[in-house]
């Protein structure tokens, strides 16, 4: 099975092409919205690639379950938490690697 290039799958690749369509647009200001525990990664790689181009301002869902003071007492948290600790190691070890691409922040 191969994966179809154009089609975004994670949130670089999804930056990557919403953030050339507002451009494209016309469009200067950005609110990112997503999950309580992925706003600063999601945030640090939209501003890595258009910082200079768009004005982001992230915003945690408000009605996502995710406690940033408790999470460590619940399973599903715990895996969140790792998930973007993990996201986080595997961009720093792509660029250490050389094989940071264009989508890389």
């Amino acid at each position: 099975m191969t994966r179809d290039s154009s089609v975004p799958y994670d949130t670089v690749s999804e930056a990557e092409a919403v953030g050339t369509e507002l451009i494209r647009r016309g469009i200067t200001r950005v609110l990112l919205t997503t999950s309580k525990s992925h706003t600063r990664r999601a945030h640090f790689i939209w501003k890595k690639r258009f910082g200079r181009q768009l004005a982001i301002c992230p915003v945690a869902a408000r009605e996502d379950p995710f406690d940033p003071q408790t999470w460590w007492r619940s399973g599903h948290q715990v895996r969140w938490v790792l998930s973007e600790y993990g996201a986080w190691i595997y961009y720093g070890w792509k660029a250490l690697v050389g094989g940071a691409s264009a989508h890389m922040p």
